[in-house]
């Protein structure tokens, strides 16, 4: 089964620092009802509703390989604790 791209939505935070560790939080929505909450650089899937098995497989890869530019692209976001 294969992931259609055009149905579905990547969101990601500003890099988060937890404990020492450094991650940002990465979500993918389809049709307003399915999504996957992951984490990355260790490209964790932490939630998921309305995904299969294999789908969630190729989001995993779609993370790993892709991670280097979403930490780069998430660099950019400011955090709202720097407001304060």
């Amino acid at each position: 089964m294969s992931v259609n791209e055009e149905n579905i939505e990547m969101i990601f935070s500003a890099v988060v620092n937890n404990a020492g560790r450094n991650f940002v939080s990465v979500r993918f929505e389809r049709n307003g009802t399915d999504f996957v909450e992951a984490k990355v650089p260790s490209c964790e899937i932490v939630e998921s509703k309305g995904f299969s098995t294999d789908e969630l497989s190729m989001i995993r890869y779609y993370l790993k390989e892709n991670t280097n530019d979403i930490i780069s692209k998430s660099k950019a976001i400011t955090n709202i604790k720097h407001w304060f």
